[in-house]
């Protein structure tokens, strides 16, 4: 008679959530005055920079998060992160990081108005 005990094997598996260092999307919110970013990831990272810009792009300010899963994740830019920065237009740029692998960079627009 068979055994209703179900039988576990051992064996090593990649899992689907593994998927490529890719980042799909990019989202400051709310916009103008964000204070979280939202990046969709097709696959696990260990760290994400983030960068934000001035219109002449010169480097304002700069961040590492992580570690990220696979789908949307979350970064709380907090309260006062921009009260040295002038109102208008600013460009955030992410990059995820696993091992030696780099994604292409994301870049989108923030606001700020004063």
């Amino acid at each position: 008679m068979p055994s209703a005990t179900p039988v576990v094997s051992a064996t090593a598996t990649t899992l689907a959530s593994e998927g490529p260092l890719v980042i799909d999307a990019l989202i400051a919110w709310p916009n103008p005055n964000p204070s979280v970013l939202s990046l969709k990831l097709q696959g696990p990272a260990e760290r994400v920079e983030i960068r934000l810009y001035t219109p002449a792009w010169i480097l304002a300010a700069r961040w590492e998060a992580g570690p990220y899963g696979l789908g949307w994740n979350r970064f709380k830019l907090g309260t006062d992160w921009s009260q040295a920065l002038a109102q208008g237009i600013y460009y955030i740029q992410v990059r995820a990081y696993r091992g030696s692998v780099v994604s292409s960079s994301v870049t989108n627009k923030l606001y700020l108005l004063r």
